[in-house]
Parts: structure tokens; sequence; C-alpha cells
């Protein structure tokens, strides 16, 4: 059995300091939920842009889920996106835990997608991706999902759609 654990995998609802998504870009790089006036989402009617105007800027959003997460449960985070401008770009999916609601424990899960492994840029394909963990261990409090873009190159502009995360209980 599979538990979703993040609120608003679409982006349906806008991205802002009162969530569920946030964005924790450092301006004037950004994060936009955007519509298909723009360019196509990969379901639905919205997809969020992750923005930056020169090199070496991060855009990034996040989301926190709260959740008791079962002892040696794994978690499967998937996404996807495409690179609609600029040069090739790290692009960085993590999963970072919370232990008894005050021990991090950063980089539990990641999907990094380095520049030589980017996608060409595109207006309307999306690519798949999809990581699964290790054993979640005891006293998971919450589960911190961050996706962030950086170009050492210059500006670039990624599209990300259909964020998940599951706990997947065997």
């Amino acid at each position: 059995m599979a538990i979703q654990l993040l609120a608003d995998p679409s982006f349906d609802l806008p991205v802002s300091p009162s969530g569920p998504w946030v964005d924790a870009s450092i301006p004037p790089a950004s994060a936009q939920r955007r519509d298909a006036t723009i360019a196509p989402p990969h379901t639905g009617g919205f997809f969020v842009c992750l923005d930056t105007d020169a090199a070496n800027q991060t855009a990034r959003i996040t989301q926190i889920a709260p959740a008791l997460l079962l002892p040696s449960s794994n978690l499967r985070l998937a996404f996807f996106a495409r690179r609609f401008t600029g040069p090739a770009a790290t692009v960085t999916a993590t999963v970072d835990l919370t232990l008894f609601g005050i021990f991090p424990l950063p980089g539990f899960l990641a999907i990094p997608i380095p520049p030589g492994a980017n996608p060409p840029t595109s207006s309307n394909v999306y690519e798949y991706y999809e990581a699964f963990s290790q054993p979640v261990p005891f006293g998971v409090t919450s589960a911190t999902v961050s996706i962030a873009v950086t170009s050492a190159l210059g500006a670039v502009t990624w599209d990300f759609d259909d964020v998940t995360l599951y706990n997947d209980v065997i």
C-alpha cells in the first residue's frame, strides 16, 4: 500500500509562504505557478516554473509533509520535469527527514540531474524522474521535499509537475 504524503502535487494552489509549496529561492531567482497559457502542463491546469536570471543563482521550491512514517517502510519520490530554456543546469530533488520532531536527517533521498544528463530544451516534452529510499528509520515525524535548479552558465527555466512522495508500506 502506498500513501501520498504531499499536498497539491499538481500545483493547483499558488506557490506562497502559506504553502503547501513554498518558494525558497534567493531573489532574483524564483518559483512561479504557471498555467497552460504560458506552456502546457504535464497534467491538469498548472505547473511550477523554477527560473534563474543569471549564472550561479538557485531557484527552489519546498514542502514539509508532517507524517509519522512506519519504520522499515520506503519512500518514493517522483516528478515530471522539462528543461524549457537556457543552458544545462544542475537539478537536485531531495527528501530530508526529521526524527522525533527535532533531529534532522538531511539527504535521505535524492534525485540528482547533473548538467550532462539534462534533457534537450523543449516546449512540451516532460521527462519522468523517480527514486526509492532505503528503509525509513524509527521516529520520523516529517519529510521535507525540495527541488532546486542552479546553472553555472546563465539564465535557465525548468518546469515541474506532478511531484509526489509516497510512503510504500509493505
